[in-house]
């Protein structure tokens, strides 16, 4: 059986079918749902996880597309259904985080019947959460842990491979489970906080999410899913700064980039830094980095990625010489 996001269930696999049933339990935009208007206040921070400015992001939502404002003292935008998607920085970024996870949490981690699910529960302070991990074959590591309160399913913490999601206050808004309080952290640093102020249904026929013309050139999405992913084939690593070589510092750099339908990766932003004399060496290095095209049903496509990379130096090499290992989320533009 295979539910609203094309996951497929089974008997033989109760963990798998639960993660599923979170993933739709905890989605406002699932296939079904009705149209909303939904109304954020958020305080970001900066690299160093201190606080920097507040704004407000406002979303109204229909099974044919959105609106959506976004407001803060030095930036603002406003997008609606067929406009291109918000140029990328860093805040841009991280305000389209919160909102996926007010929205969508899960729409990324996406198990399939080869997965191997784990259930256990875990204890927080006083709190006792259960907890499921997604593993896919082959790998020791978890691509995904999501941590739900056992009497409601409500999804109160998850991870990947970025990022850390903590839901502190929850509510209910038409059966869908919903964070009204909730911080994104990056390498153990806040990166942005979101309060829900306002979430109310509204006509299909409302202004802001009126269908677009027929004729209007709005892109489409394959109607099989299913990314095949590209690989790395050239650039170059970086030179280990000289102040982490002389320290023996080593650290992370989360980077969002898109590799394009050409394979070159584009508009790299850090996202998070364990110290901000690496994030030179990072980018300098991934701008140059060279892909085979990630392929979306046989066509070229251009992928979002958001990777950790850790920058160490290497034994019995050159003093300049680093290992950048990572691991990402990919996900078609």
């Amino acid at each position: 059986m295979c539910g609203n996001f094309g996951f497929c269930t089974g008997a033989t696999n109760p963990a798998l079918d639960h993660w599923n049933h979170i993933v739709e339990l905890n989605t406002l935009t699932a296939e079904g749902k009705i149209p909303f208007y939904l109304k954020v206040e958020f305080q970001l921070f900066d690299l160093q996880g201190k606080p920097g400015e507040t704004g407000t992001a406002e979303i109204w939502w229909s099974p044919q597309g959105s609106y959506e404002v976004i407001a803060s003292p030095s930036w603002n935008w406003t997008s609606a259904p067929g406009e291109s998607h918000q140029p990328k920085t860093r805040q841009s970024y991280l305000i389209d985080v919160l909102l996926q996870q007010i929205m969508q949490p899960l729409h990324s981690a996406k198990p399939s019947p080869a997965f191997k699910v784990v259930e256990a529960d875990r204890t927080f302070g006083s709190t006792v959460l259960r907890c499921l991990s997604m593993n896919p074959p082959g790998l020791a590591v978890s691509l995904n842990t999501i941590c739900v309160d056992p009497a409601t399913d409500g999804l109160r913490m998850n991870t990947d491979a970025s990022a850390h999601i903590v839901r502190d206050k929850m509510g209910k808004f038409k059966n869908t489970e919903v964070p009204l309080d909730l911080t994104a952290t990056y390498l153990d640093k806040k990166a942005i906080t979101g309060k829900v102020v306002a979430l109310n249904s509204i006509s299909a026929d409302d202004e802001h999410i009126k269908p677009l013309p027929a004729s209007a050139d709005t892109p489409k999405l394959p109607s099989s899913p299913g990314v095949v992913a590209g690989r790395k084939i050239g650039g170059m690593n970086p030179a280990y700064p000289e102040t982490a070589r002389t320290a023996r510092v080593t650290g992370s750099v989360i980077i969002h980039a898109t590799i394009s339908k050409e394979g070159k990766l584009t508009s790299p932003i850090v996202i998070a830094t364990a110290s901000e004399a690496f994030d030179d060496a990072a980018l300098e290095a991934v701008r140059t980095w060279k892909y085979q095209p990630y392929l979306l049903n046989g066509q070229p496509t251009d992928v979002d990625t958001h990777d950790s990379y850790q920058l160490q130096p290497l034994a019995h090499r050159p003093s300049n010489s680093v290992l950048l290992r990572s691991r990402g989320l990919l996900q078609p533009r």
